[in-house]
């Protein structure tokens, strides 16, 4: 009985629990979690502490719970607390409340960061602080300038109110464009290679046409501009534009042969030799009998031929200073003067290895990489004198309207395939330098005397060149005129030459001996740079 007693009186409690949890839990509004003077920051408080663990007593099942979680999701976050507090200070309210008789104002225009009305317009509730936003409802469109239309030239722009929230929308219409114009070729100018070109056309939509519209609005044609092939510069062809037929560019010949009747009477030459480079081969070699040694040691003179072998590969090893020839008011009626040939390039398609022209900044030309600053001149075995480059090179820069480089590499030349015959070789037409005559001077060396016999040969001789010539560009169009401003040729040769001795002795007593024998094949390059400075 006492077991019925008890059961019945818990069963009683948890009904009388359940009781005040179903009517507690309905007494809290939403959003107003401390149950009094309706929805305030306090209510979002006590939100904020409850969804970060703060609020102990407010737990799952509790009203005040129940009024915190406004978005129903059964949890209290800090985006629950954000809603109630903006509620709180009526600049939102729950999503379907019904329970505020909404009161709203007049519709304003909505406008962006920057002031621009961004078409639609906003009102709000005075209660309970609920917004309406509604797209603006534009009328017909009022043009601004001159009340037109946009045109084919011109652009237009139109104002339109809404007629809810007189708020004013501005609208620009780019200009239309000649879309139907008709062209007249009588009237039109054509484009060439040099100058430009119009076209005259009428528009049926606006009625403008070439004789009224100013110049710039017509559609202008800009220069052709000239047509040639890159790969077209060539030493005996000018070159020439493919749609004028234009000489574009005189070829390099005609540009070297012009230099000839150039008046050069203040100008002056530089020629620069350096002997770069020399070896003697490991056979070489120079014998002097013991006998002869033991005679000239009687007279106090040591021969080592050891020591004469190094000392000869040490002189052809041993680099030359560069000398240079310098010529004051030196007329120059060639394109090599200070050779004394009077030669003019007249090169073939063959003889050039490459040839290229390239304009040159007057800012290149007065540096150092073209020229040198100075060019030094030795006057005879004690004097040398420093020429300042400088000053010519910026004012031949500054007086160019613009500077053509023009570089012709020729091809390399053999003495061993010219030697039997008389060929004139690149080398010659554009230097007047016959390397078969280098060779004859070499081997003119070659001495036989009584007790001294000296035979040299020339066995190989490779020339390279490479002639830079700058130009000042003046003129304009088709009138452009090309005066020589300098001219730089570097020459290499490397010679291959074998050199054969024989030295005797006439003693009376014992008649002719044997003093030295022997052989030297030996390599010597050497770079020759003439610089020719024109006025």
């Amino acid at each position: 009985m006492q077991t019925t007693k008890r059961t019945i009186a818990i069963l009683l409690a948890a009904v009388l629990a359940f009781s005040v949890f179903m009517f507690s839990a309905s007494a809290n509004a939403r959003g107003d979690v401390d149950g009094k003077d309706g929805i305030t920051a306090a209510d979002a408080r006590l939100a904020l502490r409850t969804a970060v663990g703060l609020e102990k007593g407010i737990v799952k099942g509790t009203p005040e719970f129940a009024a915190a979680d406004v978005d129903g999701d059964g949890t209290v976050t800090a985006a629950d607390a954000r809603t109630i507090l903006r509620v709180a200070v009526k600049l939102e309210s729950f999503d379907g409340d019904d329970n505020c008789a909404h009161t709203y104002g007049a519709y304003t225009p909505e406008k962006n960061d920057k002031g621009v009305i961004t078409g639609y317009h906003l009102r709000t509730c005075s209660k309970c602080g609920k917004v309406e936003r509604t797209a603006c409802a534009y009328g017909e469109r009022v043009y601004r300038s001159e009340n037109h239309e946009p045109t084919c030239t011109k652009s237009a722009t139109y104002v339109q109110t809404c007629s809810v929230c007189d708020g004013k929308k501005a609208t620009t219409e780019a200009a239309l464009k000649h879309k139907n114009k008709v062209l007249n070729t009588d009237k039109s100018i054509l484009a060439t290679c040099t100058t430009p070109g119009y076209e005259w056309y009428s528009c049926p939509d606006c009625g403008e046409n070439g004789d009224t519209l100013p110049k710039d609005l017509y559609l202008t044609k800009a220069a052709l501009g000239h047509t040639v092939k890159a790969d077209s510069v060539t030493v005996d062809s000018d070159k020439v534009c493919a749609r004028c037929g234009k000489t574009v560019m005189p070829c390099f010949n005609s540009l070297v042969n012009a230099i000839k009747g150039a008046d050069f009477s203040k100008s002056y030459s530089s020629i620069g030799k350096q002997i770069t480079s020399g070896s003697v081969s490991k056979d070489s070699y120079i014998k002097i009998p013991t006998y002869a040694k033991a005679l000239m040691q009687s007279m106090g003179e040591d021969i080592d031929e050891d020591q004469i072998m190094a000392e000869l590969t040490q002189e052809i090893q041993k680099t030359d200073p560069a000398y240079s020839n310098y010529v004051w008011n030196s007329p120059f009626y060639t394109n090599y003067p200070l050779r004394g040939k009077n030669v003019v390039s007249e090169l073939t398609a063959a003889d050039a290895a490459s040839i290229t022209m390239t304009e040159v900044s007057a800012v290149e030309f007065a540096g150092s990489g073209e020229i040198p600053d100075t060019v030094p001149l030795r006057i005879n075995e004690n004097t040398t004198r420093n020429i300042d480059m400088t000053e010519f090179k910026a004012t031949a820069a500054a007086n160019a309207g613009k500077i053509l480089k023009v570089t012709v590499v020729l091809k390399t030349e053999r003495y061993s395939a010219l030697k039997n015959t008389d060929v004139v070789t690149s080398l010659m037409r554009i230097t007047g330098t016959d390397i078969r005559e280098v060779a004859a001077v070499a081997e003119a060396n070659s001495m036989t005397e009584d007790g001294f016999d000296l035979e040299m040969v020339c066995k190989e001789i490779v020339s390279d060149c490479t002639v830079t010539y700058y130009f000042s560009v003046t003129g304009e169009g088709d009138d452009l005129v090309y005066t020589p401003i300098a001219a730089k040729y570097e020459t290499r040769l490397n010679m291959d030459q074998h050199i054969d001795i024989d030295v005797s002795i006439n003693i009376t007593d014992t008649g002719v001996i044997k003093f030295m024998e022997g052989k030297i094949d030996m390599n010597v390059i050497s770079t020759d740079t003439d610089y020719f400075i024109f006025n």
